[in-house]
């Protein structure tokens, strides 16, 4: 259930948009000490499923302030060996490719449109080589259904995805609501993790033991 921003008996019902929902949950927000104890908590809770400990190349966002952050997930699959690859977009086409990263260091990135930083170098890696995609999200539903930006770039992303691939959905908890409007070219998750929990989506990866 959707608890923040916080909402009484007096406000209007819950959105029954994508535009409804984005304009509600961009009225929270995660800062500070919250900010980094819940990343690290949804972090951990998802490196310890068999999902990732198995996956060999991952692909992970680089957050933004008011996402999960997933600097100590990527720190975790660089010093555990994994190759670790972060998305870079076409904004004009809509389209986005991982990119392997082999450090964290704030010489290696840049910062392109929409604040989102992208390796000064990229090293181009084929898709058909990832085992795990960890996904962003403004908002994800409890059946794995994802509200995104509104680019379109990322449901492009993973519809293309080999079926060997699972996607996680990372996300602060209380912003995984009952459901959530979606349409026919979007990919819902395989998994949802949070701080707090984990939730098996629409994919075919079975419950995590954890």
């Amino acid at each position: 259930m959707f608890t923040g921003p916080e909402r009484n008996h007096a406000e209007p019902p819950l959105p029954s948009t994508k535009d409804g929902w984005r304009r509600l949950i961009r009225a929270g927000r995660h800062e500070g000490e919250v900010r980094r104890d819940h990343s690290l908590r949804a972090c951990e809770r998802l490196q310890a499923l068999d999902v990732a400990s198995d996956a060999r190349t991952i692909m992970l966002y680089l957050s933004l302030p008011d996402e999960v952050d997933t600097h100590p997930l990527a720190r975790w699959c660089i010093s555990s060996g994994r190759t670790c690859c972060v998305p870079v977009v076409d904004w004009d086409h809509a389209t986005m490719a991982p990119s392997r990263v082999d450090r964290l260091d704030e010489d290696a990135f840049v910062t392109g449109p929409h604040g989102v930083r992208v390796p000064r170098a990229p090293a181009p890696v084929s898709p058909a080589a990832l085992d795990l995609v960890v996904v962003p999200g403004l908002a994800f539903d409890e059946q794995g259904w994802r509200l995104g930006q509104g680019g379109g770039h990322y449901d492009r992303f993973l519809s293309e995805l080999p079926e060997t691939c699972a996607t996680i959905g990372l996300s602060f908890d209380d912003r995984v609501v009952t459901s959530l409007p979606h349409e026919t070219h979007d990919v819902p998750m395989d998994l949802v993790v949070t701080e707090a929990r984990v939730l098996t989506g629409a994919g075919l990866i079975p419950p995590p033991r954890v």
